[in-house]
């Protein structure tokens, strides 16, 4: 995106990089803000153990699981974010809360064995995780990870 160096070069001191990244964080923030009034509209689909929505960037989904975490009144399922890829690929980002972790979920734990059942990559920490999964649909995907969380949490 060209994007990647801003940062280097408004700590050179470069003026005309620090207008463009003005201007990133302006588009960025202004997406932000369309996905999030979608989720308060709806798109935030509730199964028995998570809370999960599709984001078109993967990028987006991290920052929005986040912010769903924080700011969302459902504070007692994990969010996950699913974003395919062109390729079929899909790129899981989760978030939960200390309280989850307190009483038992490691979301870490969790993609590294839904991951590996696969045969892709997955982890991450007990209260942020993520995998790049190939070979699967949305809904198994979905099912793998319920299976999980529900022996951490023994049937929460």
């Amino acid at each position: 995106s060209g994007e990647t160096g801003l940062a280097l070069a408004i700590s050179l001191g470069d003026r005309e990089k620090y207008i463009q990244a003005k201007d990133v964080e302006q588009r960025h923030r202004k997406l932000l803000i369309e996905h999030l009034k979608v989720l308060e509209d709806g798109e935030l689909k509730e199964s028995k153990n998570i809370q999960y929505f599709y984001s078109p960037k993967a990028s987006i989904g991290s920052v929005l699981s986040g912010i769903v975490m924080n700011y969302f009144p459902y504070k007692d399922k994990p969010t996950f974010s699913f974003s395919v890829k062109d390729d079929g690929t899909i790129h899981v980002s989760c978030r939960a809360t200390r309280f989850l972790v307190s009483k038992g979920l490691d979301l870490g734990e969790v993609m590294r064995e839904v991951a590996s059942k696969l045969d892709c990559k997955g982890g991450g920490h007990k209260i942020a995780a993520g995998g790049t999964i190939r070979g699967t649909n949305k809904e198994e995907l979905i099912s793998l990870i319920e299976e999980q969380i529900e022996l951490q949490m023994g049937g929460a």
